[in-house]
């Protein structure tokens, strides 16, 4: 046999050699075991891959000029019990050994008011801002379709997310529904 690839050892003949039945079944049986291992080592990865989707059905009622934690109702997937809606509704909270970089992305979809002068959307690290986006309210209207926010964030076991709004504002915002927060594991 002429020799091996330096990354996956496929054994491959030289371009003298004659290439035979033992040649061609070495080939065929190393590419396999690669990629075998390859989609192994990837199954094994996507095991690994944290993830967690709290959502907020129906509406929850926010104060003006007051930061309010959203309060979840729902967990539509979670695959490593990071969301526990009887013991804490408001966090997402990091299992044992899935530490690691997350992307999380948090949405709050519908908006309604009498009057209300901006929104804001903010995601937190254990109470502490990660990100925060502010929304202006259109002059005489009293919806906005949509406030999203997204940010990358390094977390630990046992570190935990929280999605809060506020509103700025008089009379009152009304209500928020169809609250989204959701967190994917990137990296180990």
């Amino acid at each position: 046999m002429g020799g091996v690839t330096p990354v996956w050892s496929i054994r491959f003949p030289y371009i003298e050699e004659t290439i035979t039945d033992a040649s061609t079944k070495n080939a065929a049986d190393d590419m396999a075991g690669v990629l075998t291992n390859e989609l192994d080592a990837d199954r094994d990865q996507s095991l690994k891959r944290a993830s967690a989707y709290a959502f907020r059905n129906g509406s929850q009622s926010i104060s003006a000029n007051t930061e309010t934690n959203i309060q979840f109702t729902s967990e539509p997937f979670d695959t490593d019990a990071a969301i526990n809606l009887a013991g804490n509704n408001t966090r997402i909270t990091v299992p044992s050994s899935m530490g690691g970089r997350y992307w999380v992305f948090a949405e709050i979809p519908s908006i309604t008011s009498t009057t209300w002068t901006s929104g804001q959307i903010a995601i937190a690290k254990n109470g502490t801002d990660v990100v925060r986006r502010k929304y202006w309210a259109i002059s005489g209207s009293r919806f906005v379709s949509r406030m999203t926010v997204t940010c990358q964030v390094p977390l630990v076991p046992t570190d935990f997310l929280t999605l809060t709004c506020l509103f700025q504002g008089t009379p009152n915002p009304t209500s928020v529904d169809g609250i989204i927060l959701q967190a994917q594991r990137l990296t180990l």
